[in-house]
């Protein structure tokens, strides 16, 4: 008993210096996606920080250099993309819901987009300048899965347009441009 009510204290600590993180604009929450409201509420957000410069410097990896093929830059690229929708949505005025989805496989979709009055979109975020068929499989299977109408697209460093196995690919730049025009 003891030790679970410890466990609780030390998640609600951590949970408060998040929060006050988000409070002084050093971070954001990117809520997990649910279609009800209570579920969506107990899930654990992710959290971004507005500067990957104070992560890294948390971390103590500021001397380490970002490898363009490192998961670091993967995580970096990612962060940057999640962070220019919020952005974009806030200045645009869009209204969208921006979450992102992790099954019970461990499964993720970086960016689910809610539009009003559109479909769900939902997003792979790859920091790699080639796109393959086996980049697709797992948002090609939540897509397929999609209780509603959705589009899944992959952004990535990729120049090149592309569908595979109907999964839009496309640069990131193409794709906030499409978002947010």
């Amino acid at each position: 008993y003891h030790k679970l009510k410890e466990d609780f204290a030390n998640r609600k600590t951590v949970k408060n210096y998040f929060s006050v993180l988000a409070d002084t604009y050093i971070g954001f929450f990117l809520p997990s996606f649910h279609r009800s409201i209570r579920k969506r509420q107990r899930e654990s957000p992710k959290f971004y920080f507005f500067d990957l410069g104070v992560k890294r410097a948390l971390e103590r990896n500021l001397g380490v250099d970002l490898n363009s093929q490192s998961y670091a830059f993967g995580e970096a690229f990612e962060t940057w993309v999640v962070q220019e929708c919020f952005r974009l949505n806030e200045y645009k005025k869009k209204d969208f819901r921006l979450s992102y989805l992790r099954t019970q496989s461990d499964v993720e979709v970086d960016l689910v987009i809610e539009r009003p009055g559109q479909p769900d979109l939902l997003i792979e975020i790859k920091s790699t300048s080639l796109i393959k068929q086996e980049d697709t499989k797992s948002i090609l299977n939540i897509s397929t899965d999609w209780d509603r109408p959705c589009e899944a697209q992959i952004w990535s460093q990729d120049s090149t347009l592309k569908t595979i196995s109907e999964i839009k690919c496309m640069p990131w730049k193409i794709g906030l441009e499409n978002l947010f025009s």
